[in-house]
């Protein structure tokens, strides 16, 4: 059973999926296989919840908002290391060959790698109620919402987290030092 009362819910969306499923189909299968074996493996490190997935989208539910915000940034770590094959990476070479053009000079780290993924993360109450035919937990309600719209306002690679979550985080405690951690008004 998923946590219940307060929980902190990450939506993830890898972008540009449809695009790169018309164009890749076959790369995309093996890719998706790999960026969900990654977000399931973290998953249980810091005791998330699989609510659900949606074609590429996955809903996680957290008890605590600490182990979500954890999980949002290694799984970044995780796909940004994650060898992909050619198309993902032709993307990324594009774009850091466009930067050292246009500053004359190589770009210290690479921007992204692969899939980028989109993560939103939101604390809050929302409605749950055990779906009678998976017999999981789901939830619904307004916080649900806000927690989608929070994650549809990331780009791809980036962690999008909410108020409600950073007043409730000790950010000099995350697994991973982050020099940004991008958050938005409640």
């Amino acid at each position: 059973m998923g946590p219940t009362g307060k929980v902190t819910l990450i939506f993830t969306d890898i972008q540009s999926s449809t695009l790169l499923w018309q164009l890749h189909s076959e790369k995309m299968r093996v890719a998706l296989r790999a960026h969900n074996d990654i977000l399931r493996a973290v998953m249980v490190k810091y005791n998330g919840y699989e609510v659900k997935t949606i074609g590429d989208a996955f809903m996680i539910a957290f008890a605590e908002p600490m182990d979500a915000v954890n999980y949002a940034m290694q799984i970044q770590v995780d796909l940004m290391s994650q060898s992909w094959e050619d198309p993902f990476n032709m993307a990324t070479e594009v774009t850091m060959t466009r930067v050292a053009e246009e500053s004359g000079k190589a770009p210290a780290l690479s921007l992204w790698n692969g899939l980028r993924v989109r993560v939103g993360v939101h604390s809050g109450t929302p409605l749950s109620e055990t779906d009678c035919v998976t017999r999981r937990t789901d939830y619904f309600g307004p916080m649900v919402n806000l927690s989608a719209r929070v994650q549809g306002a990331a780009l791809g690679g980036q962690t999008l987290i909410s108020d409600e979550v950073r007043n409730n985080i000790a950010l000099g405690k995350l697994d991973i030092p982050c020099t940004c951690l991008l958050y938005t008004s409640d």
